[in-house]
């Protein structure tokens, strides 16, 4: 559910949904074509809204990256290969990366991904960073950087002195290009700290009270916004464990200003979805207020919600066409 509001144009299943030793479905199968039926029978997503992007060598990645400004997208497929980093993207997935931060996108990405098969590098310049070819650090290898010309500045260095994480400022987005393999390759404490700060200004929504279990991915249509949620603290895994933390409740605050809706008269609505009836999805209003520019939103989240934000007029018929 998550990755199909994230944006995800395939859902792939990789727990058996049949046993065929026992000739019956398993345990996950009904649950699995239950996602399926939801995602059919959903109205068409509208364009996926990511404020941040970061490229992720360690296992099988889909990841899509969507400007803010203009809603271009592009999804990038990152197969594993033995020793868990991408094969390199294409000429044209460099280029995509590339608009979506001159269009307003934070993009993280290891320089080892920007390696292909032979080990070469795809480009000798990336976001205003150049890869000056690879070297080792204690046995280690490692990508050689250079802040290029213009906005770009060396953030962290490794102890031989080479850049470790350059911040490159291009068009009206920013891109953190570090040197290893994978954006952790030495250690968690840099790229926490760089994501930490920059998400803090990333969100759409503020949660009162704040929770770690809750996710959202956020979408607009005409100029209507979804924001899908998720909690993740029912505790309900296949496997029986986990504890069940209970729904959350509390206010949402979004600033319509983000929204482009500022002024306007502005209406909240929540999908229900009732899979065994004629028309499976239908909204129905929410609680909400606005004072100084500020939207705030009354909302219980069991397992999931989808809140729908728009004007007045043309939010329904947004959410369905």
């Amino acid at each position: 559910m998550v990755f199909y509001h994230a944006g995800a144009r395939y859902l792939m299943n990789e727990i058996p949904i049949y046993l065929e030793e026992e000739k019956k479905l398993s345990g996950w199968g009904p649950a699995w074509f239950d996602v399926c039926r939801y995602a059919r029978l959903h109205p068409c997503r509208g364009e996926p809204r990511v404020r941040i992007a970061v490229m992720r060598a360690l296992g099988d990645e889909w990841n899509r990256a969507a400007a803010p400004s203009s809603g271009w997208e592009s999804g990038l497929w990152l197969p594993r290969t033995e020793i868990g980093r991408g094969v390199g993207p294409t000429d044209r997935e460099i280029s995509c990366l590339e608009q979506y931060v001159k269009e307003g996108g934070t993009l993280f990405v290891a320089g080892g991904q920007l390696r292909g098969e032979d080990d070469g590098f795809a480009v000798g310049r990336f976001c205003g960073v150049s890869i000056e070819g690879a070297a080792e650090l204690d046995g280690l290898p490692y990508v050689r950087l250079r802040a290029g010309e213009g906005r770009a500045e060396i953030v962290r260095s490794l102890p031989n002195g080479d850049p470790d994480v350059i911040r490159a400022q291009v068009g009206k987005g920013v891109a953190y290009v570090s040197s290893g393999e994978w954006l952790t390759y030495w250690g968690r404490e840099a790229p926490e700290t760089l994501l930490r700060a920059e998400l803090e200004n990333a969100g759409w929504l503020d949660l009162d009270p704040v929770s770690g279990w809750i996710e959202y991915a956020v979408g607009r249509k005409g100029r209507t916004w979804v924001f899908a949620l998720f909690n993740h603290g029912r505790g309900f895994f296949p496997s029986g464990n986990g504890r069940d933390h209970g729904p959350w409740e509390g206010t949402i605050g979004i600033d319509l200003d983000d929204l482009g809706l500022l002024g306007e008269n502005v209406t909240v609505l929540r999908a229900k979805y009732t899979p065994d009836v004629a028309k499976p999805f239908a909204l129905v209003p929410v609680p909400h207020a606005v004072k100084d520019g500020r939207l705030e939103v009354q909302v219980r989240v069991e397992d999931t919600a989808e809140l729908i934000v728009g004007p007045a007029a043309e939010a329904e018929t947004d959410f369905f066409r």
